[in-house]
Order: structure tokens, then C-alpha cells, then sequence
């Protein structure tokens, strides 16, 4: 998939899952500076052609924002094991809604997200977005096998 090709679709599957499952809009920041501290962080390997590592941080208060939309709570209801659980979700679905978008006959198998403190990857190597919510910022950086970006 070309690069241009490759960022349109994961801005189309950030969009999708979003607008449809956690009731939010998200604005495109273009500077990437480095992830908070305090950010949660997911991330995860899919399987098939292509091949891959989707990696998420968000910042705690939109992480707990979106929580509380995901789940049908107020955001001051949620507690720290629904969030990691939601942001876990959100990588599920947003990776799943890219590769959904490949044409092609090859299933792909993703493997259970996991929160845990990842470096990032190269910025070369891969498509990478950061959103504005309205709690905080989301960034996502999805990172094919052999580079391609």
C-alpha cells in the first residue's frame, strides 16, 4: 500500500471508531512532540499481508473521557481498570478497521493489546497521527513489516 494510501485508511479507521463507538471527534494535530509521562499506552502485533505493530498513547483525562462514553458513564464514575480495558479496545478496533480495509483474500489475526510502556518507533518507519479530543491528545503510530510507511 503506498504511504498516502496507507495514512488515509488509518485516518478513515480512527474516524470510524471514534465518531461510532466512543461518540467523539478528534482534530488532527500535526506537531508530534514526545508522549507525556503519565500517557496510557497500548499496543499490539497483527498478523497477514501486511504485517504489523499498531502502538496508542493517550493522555489520562481524555483516556477517561472516552471511557465514560464507551461504557454509558460519567467520566468521574470510571474506575483505573475500566480505562486500561477501553484503551485496550480502542487499539483493538482501530487496528482491526484498518486492516478491514486491505482488499484482500488473507485473514489477519491481531493479538490481544497490551498496556505497557513501549518506546516508540521510528518515525521513518511508520504512519503516525495525533489527535486533539476534548480531554487531551491521542496519538497512534502504526508500523508495517519491512518499514513500509
Amino acid at each position: 500500500m503506498p504511504p498516502v494510501e496507507m495514512h488515509q485508511a488509518l485516518d478513515t479507521a480512527i474516524d470510524q471508531v471514534l465518531t461510532t463507538m466512543f461518540f467523539s471527534d478528534a482534530e488532527r494535530v500535526e506537531d508530534c512532540g514526545a508522549p507525556p509521562g503519565d500517557a496510557v499506552r497500548a499496543s499490539l502485533a497483527f498478523h497477514g499481508e501486511p504485517s504489523g505493530r499498531f502502538y496508542l498513547w493517550i493522555e489520562p483525562a481524555a483516556a477517561r473521557e472516552l471511557t465514560g462514553a464507551f461504557l454509558g458513564l460519567d467520566a468521574a464514575e470510571v474506575h483505573p481498570p475500566q480505562i486500561q480495558e477501553t484503551v485496550r479496545e480502542l487499539a483493538n478496533m482501530i487496528c482491526g478497521s484498518f486492516v478491514s480495509l486491505f482488499e484482500t483474500e488473507v485473514l489477519f489475526l491481531l493479538d490481544a493489546p497490551q498496556i505497557d510502556g513501549f518506546d516508540p518507533p521510528d518515525p521513518q518507519r511508520c504512519c503516525r497521527r495525533r489527535l486533539r479530543l476534548d480531554a487531551g491528545e491521542l496519538e497512534i503510530w502504526l508500523e508495517l513489516e519491512g518499514g513500509q510507511s
